[in-house]
């Protein structure tokens, strides 16, 4: 089971974490992986980003947008599944 954590403290709730939660959401409906990949939400990670919103999956700590959060879980979240 890969782990994907978005956090949704106060910097990267208005970096969009919203957004870029609603975009994993939709791809792991759409890509069936609901029994594959666990979303989580968590508030700051310690990692804040002036510009990004920060994201792990499993221990990796990396940082995302509503603009290519969907690139992002093809890199990141699909390869970690197989």
């Amino acid at each position: 089971m890969v782990e994907l954590t978005v956090c949704i403290g106060t910097s990267c709730h208005l970096r969009g974490s919203e957004c870029v939660i609603k975009v994993f959401q939709r791809l792991i409906s759409t890509n069936r992986l609901e029994k594959k990949v666990s979303l989580k939400g968590t508030f700051c990670m310690g990692k804040c980003s002036e510009k990004n919103v920060v994201v792990s999956v499993n221990s990796d700590v990396y940082e995302t947008n509503p603009e290519n959060a969907e690139s992002f879980f093809i890199e990141k979240v699909v390869s970690a599944v197989k």
